[in-house]
């Protein structure tokens, strides 16, 4: 008896020790001693007040989330460099900063609104797909500078400016001249090879085949003397294939081809 009585104690005990039932002990002390007989409290019903008591005694334990040990967004997977894809054509760029309606330059103005190309923010990444997107951005900044003689945006992808045309931004600065075309992208680019080629392994500086094409209706309009000149003819694009080279530096593209491997006027 006094076996089963200290079994009780300790399971009164343990639950205090949890601070769980301190208020409601008493009272089921009370209810157990006064309305049950010794003999069905130390048998059968003890083991009904030890169970009551040690349910009562549970520690509850949150349930655990389904998310848990999961990243709140599962981590990016680094792009290979090189895929399967041909990634030769005509290269395009979607990402620009719009600025109103675009209005072609005329002999009585140069164009407005013209929309300026903005880096992609993802295309950075070394792999050929950015490389391809880059080039894009360096066609388009070239087009912007043409329409506007700003070189900012070429800054991005060409720093040193080796692709700038100076005689271009000069006419633009003393307001001498402009470039009339009737699309806001005179000049296209586009890649003759499926992949670039890595000039030495590790390098990551590649060259890729390339041709620029202009507008053969575009125009450089002289302000001073009314004349004009077609674009084509004021660019002195190289004809035929020419290799453009691409260099990974310091976790950016670069454009890093000569201003001679593009043009024939100095």
């Amino acid at each position: 008896m006094f076996g089963s009585l200290g079994i009780l104690v300790s399971v009164l005990l343990y639950c205090i020790g949890f601070g769980l039932l301190s208020g409601r002990l008493a009272v089921m002390k009370g209810s157990i001693m006064g309305r049950f007989s010794r003999r069905l409290m130390f048998t059968g019903g003890l083991g009904v007040v030890a169970g009551s008591v040690l349910s009562a005694c549970a520690v509850s334990r949150p349930a655990p989330s389904r998310t848990e040990g999961f990243s709140s967004s599962p981590s990016p997977t680094e792009e290979p460099f090189w895929d399967d894809k041909d990634r030769s054509g005509e290269v395009k760029y979607w990402e620009f900063q719009a600025v109103g309606k675009f209005i072609p330059g005329t002999r009585e103005h140069r164009a407005w609104g013209v929309p300026i190309p903005r880096p992609y923010q993802s295309s950075n990444g070394y792999a050929i797909s950015h490389m391809r997107t880059s080039i894009g951005m360096w066609v388009s900044a070239l087009n912007y500078l043409l329409l506007t003689g700003e070189v900012e945006p070429l800054k991005v992808i060409d720093p040193e400016l080796k692709t700038a045309r100076p005689d271009i931004v000069k006419l633009y600065e003393d307001e001498t001249g402009w470039v009339i075309s009737q699309d806001q992208s005179p000049l296209k680019g586009e890649l003759l090879e499926p992949h670039p080629a890595e000039t030495l392994e590790n390098s990551k500086v590649f060259t890729w085949s390339a041709r620029l094409k202009v507008d053969a209706d575009a125009l450089v309009f002289y302000a001073d003397t009314k004349g004009s000149r077609p674009l084509a003819e004021a660019l002195g694009l190289r004809s035929g294939e020419m290799q453009l080279q691409i260099a990974y530096v310091e976790g950016k593209w670069r454009l890093d081809t000569a201003y001679h491997s593009i043009y024939t006027v100095s």
